[in-house]
């Protein structure tokens, strides 16, 4: 019942270095990840995640105790800012929610690029829509 297909979670990475430069498309899938989920056979609730403005910050250390995750003080992480809308498909009505967050992306032990740490700036009320 969704508008579109969710993504194939977790999404296949090329192995990168622990240098590597962000993917801008790349870590959009990966935060897209974070969220979106197909519906279970025979049921709804698949849920769909669209990206509608995308931010890297300057780069900055590993912070052991704010950051989540299996880096190190040597692990380079990149803030991200992100909006996004996310939609819940059920069997009557969709459900929507529009979000701003904050998202620290780094890439991990095996060389894939990962994000957690999410700090939600704002967030709509939930909005339903009849089917």
């Amino acid at each position: 019942l969704a508008d579109r297909e969710p993504l194939d979670c977790p999404i296949s990475q090329t192995q990168v270095g622990a240098n590597a430069r962000p993917d801008v498309e790349l870590l959009k899938k990966v935060i897209r990840c974070l969220y979106e989920r197909r519906a279970p056979a025979g049921i709804t609730g698949a849920k769909t995640v669209d990206i509608t403005a995308f931010q890297i910050g300057t780069s900055r250390a590993w912070r052991p105790l704010q950051d989540i995750g299996n880096g190190n003080l040597q692990t380079t992480v990149y803030p991200v800012k992100a909006s996004w809308t996310e939609k819940t498909f059920h069997e009557s009505f969709t459900q929507q929610i529009d979000s701003i967050g904050m998202f620290n992306c780094y890439v991990n032990a095996v060389g894939e690029w990962e994000c957690g740490s999410t700090q939600r700036i704002k967030e709509s009320d939930i909005k339903r829509t009849p089917r």
